[in-house]
């Protein structure tokens, strides 16, 4: 949420700020209630908070777990990378918007890193369906 927060308020316009902040929370709401549909079936009711931790949960919660790189690259790429292109293409089109002579080299860096970050996103896409971050081969 405070990613896409940060991509609107780069972009500078209020009116985009406020329309794609009230809009990401109303998506993201409906996703938080179908998640709690889903989990009440499968779990039943539980008493767990919907935005404040409970720090106090903390360690019972995890004992036992172990972190995996793998999987988090796995799960999370796509939007790490869709962070970054949005962030990219805002940036893109506030310099061009600019358009002066000395903004070119500056515009083929942007264009070169967003092509870096599509580049790693369909490796990553790759790697995933052929299997290697699978649990099964995953390393910690």
């Amino acid at each position: 949420m405070l990613i896409y927060a940060a991509v609107f308020l780069l972009h500078g316009n209020p009116m985009v700020v406020v329309v794609g902040i009230a809009l990401f929370m109303l998506i993201y709401q409906c996703i938080v209630y179908a998640e709690e549909a889903f989990l009440e079936n499968k779990f039943g009711d539980a008493d767990v908070p919907r935005w404040m931790l409970r720090l106090g949960n903390f360690a019972p919660a995890t004992q036992g777990m172990v972190f995996n790189a793998k999987r988090v690259i796995a799960k999370d790429y796509s939007t790490v990378s869709a962070a970054l292109l949005a962030v990219l293409l805002i940036e893109i089109y506030r310099v061009a918007s600019a358009a002066n002579a000395l903004s070119l080299p500056y515009l083929s860096l942007l264009v070169f890193f967003m092509a870096v970050v599509g580049a790693a996103t369909g490796m990553v896409s790759l790697l995933k369906k052929r299997g290697v971050f699978d649990e099964a081969t995953a390393v910690c």
